[in-house]
């Protein structure tokens, strides 16, 4: 390669390295994950079963959001993994599943939570993100559960493109989560299926 194309090349180098957008999730946004990896969860359903949820610590990379885009981006992730029931089990045998992500935080240009919440026979499908200001502005309403009243609780369900509906492709399937009940300072409280719903009795911290 002569000098001259060597030159060149530097130069696209440089520019296109300057196009590439790093973000950092911004220090105070960390209030909007209400997990610090810690946890134990136990939730009991309407009919009387019970799961338990331990959390697995947490861990903050950066990776890009797409490796096929012209100016990609690079984004901050913060995961709080999970073990957890698994809610389609081979033959029905219960069994746990390490090292699941559970709630990630996330800033690609704008803050925001990704859900991935999985219990037993229950799966809350297409890993639903949800922005800052969804989180943010939504209306709270309370929710008494056990003695408890949280009164910072917000409803999420699945992606609209994605939504699951009773008459839908997802109906059929009784592990389909079709609501997360969401307080902003315990994270989810309760999640509702079909024919039943599960609500958290208790929250472990460990140290």
């Amino acid at each position: 390669m002569g000098k001259q194309s060597k030159l060149s090349a530097l130069i696209l180098f440089v520019a296109l390295s300057s196009c590439v957008r790093n973000y950092k999730i911004p220090k105070e946004d960390y209030s909007l994950l209400p997990y610090t990896g810690k946890e134990i969860l136990v939730f009991r359903s309407s009919k009387g079963d019970t799961d338990t949820i331990f959390l697995q610590g947490k861990s903050t990379f950066s990776s890009w959001t797409s490796t096929w885009d012209v100016f990609p981006k690079n984004a901050e992730h913060c995961i709080i993994l999970a073990k957890s029931s698994d809610p389609s089990p081979p033959n029905g045998k219960q069994r746990y599943l390490d090292s699941l992500n559970f709630i990630t935080l996330l800033n690609d240009g704008e803050t925001k939570i990704q859900i991935k919440f999985t219990a037993k026979d229950a799966w809350f499908y297409c890993d639903s993100v949800y922005t800052k200001q969804t989180l943010t502005n939504t209306k709270n309403i309370t929710l008494n559960i056990k003695g408890t009243s949280y009164k910072d609780v917000i409803i999420l369900t699945p992606n609209k493109n994605v939504q699951e509906k009773y008459n839908g492709t997802y109906s059929d399937r009784p592990n389909t989560i079709y609501k997360l009940y969401w307080s902003r300072k315990d994270g989810i409280i309760r999640y509702d299926k079909k024919d039943e719903y599960w609500e958290l009795i208790k929250k472990y911290k460990l140290n």
